[in-house]
């Protein structure tokens, strides 16, 4: 069943003084009847939002990971740690 098609709705549509309730559920089936405001065409964009935010995650993890690696062999050479080097000389 599409969702325009729904019968009842539960806004109140059924109520004659809740005249708010028929003007918002005519509202929503034309939404409903249009290609660019289905639910199919709302979740694939939702969907395509989602992939490219996980996409760029991927990416800053990735660059973390080498810098931390590369930060890691920093800290391992000996050299930056030459001449830093302190000698315990008794007073």
């Amino acid at each position: 069943m599409e969702i325009g098609d729904q019968e009842h709705w539960g806004l109140g549509e059924r109520q004659a003084r809740l005249i708010s309730g028929g003007t918002l559920v005519a509202r929503l089936r034309s939404v409903a009847a249009a290609n660019e405001n289905s639910v199919t065409a709302v979740l694939d964009a939702h969907s395509q939002i989602v992939g490219d935010i996980r996409q760029s995650f991927r990416v800053a993890r990735d660059l973390m990971v080498v810098a931390d690696e590369q930060w890691a062999g920093r800290l391992r050479s000996p050299e930056p740690s030459a001449g830093q080097h302190i000698s315990s000389v008794p007073v």
